[in-house]
């Protein structure tokens, strides 16, 4: 009984007890009888509900007799009992060692066991952010009654699933290297999983993967040999850049003296002969095929 209602059949009571203590006539006892009485069975009748939640009404009978959604206060026939359904969003939490609890369609668990793609076993920590669709609450209510049954028969089951069954498409590497794959995969398992349930996934996180120290230690001489293989191909990238350098460098020199081997043409070579003999102080000239010696005296300076 919420606070409303218990507030209302405590003045009900009020009154049929003073009633009985104070000597009132007897219109006013009558009176005083009917509001008291009204105010008990009101007590009754009165519910309120939270932003966030969905109230699955039941007869006595066991006939559901439909829900509400709105926040606020609502009538109800006495003999109508409320469930409640949380539609905000929701975590299930499985982490480490945890033992199982529920709270108001919050849960926590252990672990998960997964094996991968390369068979080895890890050890996985999975976050679910979940809401459930207020449509689905009176379905939901016919094959599990209670939420806190619905989460833990189905709703974290569905997720110890979805994660042991999409860890066998990543390799050990992969598991360890591209988490974000592996949520993203276990999200859209989940979402195929719940889409007729009228459960909707809000997020995903892989908080951790933890395999054995063997494997840690095998992928770890790994990262150090691929970190190698890469230095070296930088290295090899780099002297293969200088040798291209040096290659183009050559190239263009090459190119520069045959330009320049093209532009003496013998019409420039005389020319030049000429212009060297005009700048000369000296000239001598000797025979054709002779090896003439000539001393050069140094200038005196005055």
């Amino acid at each position: 009984m919420n606070p409303v209602s218990v507030a209302v059949l405590f003045f009900g009571i009020i009154i049929i007890v003073l009633l009985f203590i104070i000597n009132f006539n007897k219109i006013y006892k009558i009176i005083g009888a009917i509001l008291g009485t009204l105010l008990i069975l009101l007590s009754f009748c009165i519910y309120t509900q939270d932003v966030g939640e969905v109230v699955v009404l039941r007869n006595l009978g066991g006939e559901l007799a439909g829900y509400t959604e709105a926040a606020g206060f609502h009538i109800k026939t006495p003999w109508q009992n409320t469930i409640e359904y949380d539609v905000r969003n929701n975590i299930i939490n499985l982490y480490r060692e945890d033992e199982y609890s529920y709270d108001n369609g919050k849960a926590s668990g252990s672990e998960v066991t997964v094996y991968d793609k390369s068979g080895a076993q890890a050890n996985v920590d999975v976050q679910v952010i979940y809401s459930l669709d207020a449509d689905a609450a009176i379905e939901l209510y016919t094959k599990y009654q209670e939420q806190s049954n619905f989460v833990q028969i189905v709703a974290v089951n569905n997720v110890r699933d979805a994660a042991r069954n999409v860890s066998g498409q990543f390799s050990t590497i992969q598991m360890l290297t591209s988490r974000e794959d592996y949520a993203k995969a276990i999200y859209d398992k989940l979402v195929k999983d719940w889409d007729e349930l009228g459960l909707h996934v809000e997020e995903v996180n892989v908080q951790d993967i933890r395999y054995n120290q063997e494997i840690i230690g095998a992928y770890n001489s790994a990262q150090k040999t691929e970190i190698s293989k890469v230095e070296a191909q930088n290295q090899q990238e780099a002297e293969k850049i200088k040798m291209d350098t040096e290659v183009m460098k050559a190239q263009k020199e090459a190119e520069a003296n045959e330009i320049r081997s093209k532009s003496l043409t013998p019409e420039i070579l005389e020319q030049q002969y000429i212009d060297a003999l005009k700048n000369g102080q000296n000239v001598y000239v000797v025979p054709e095929n002779s090896m003439p010696l000539i001393n050069l005296q140094q200038e005196t300076k005055e």
